[in-house]
């Protein structure tokens, strides 16, 4: 099995209505989004030989489909009314699988809403 990852950062407020600590005021983030990879098959011909996929077209997705549509907005209007960093990495996950091929058999996301606190979701 081999894996690439790729990072992406973006920033963006959000509040949870129903949480019981501060995180129930608006307040904002500076997310890393870590997405990785997984297959067994490399392309064996063309610009992506050798290649599981390319860092360009990992790139490219990912910033289409989530960072640009979400950097500096407010994630209850742009991505939904209870934006924990669990809902997010796994509509993450989902949006990227599914914008890629059948070589990829695993695909991870993990979103680090600070430096020490992430959540994590794999299909």
């Amino acid at each position: 099995m081999l894996t690439i990852g790729k990072q992406f950062r973006f920033e963006a407020a959000h509040n949870l209505p129903e949480h019981n600590g501060k995180c129930r005021n608006l307040h904002g983030h500076s997310y890393m989004l870590e997405v990785c990879l997984s297959g067994r098959d490399l392309h064996n011909e063309g610009p992506q030989k050798g290649m599981l996929l390319d860092f360009g077209i990992l790139g490219t997705i990912v910033r289409r489909e989530i960072v640009d549509k979400l950097d500096h907005t407010n994630l209850n209007e742009s991505f939904g009314a209870n934006p924990t960093a669990e809902n997010m990495a796994s509509e993450f996950a989902y949006t990227i699988r599914s914008e890629l091929d059948s070589t990829i058999t695993s695909i991870t996301v993990r979103v680090w809403e600070t430096e020490t606190s992430w959540a994590e979701c794999t299909i």
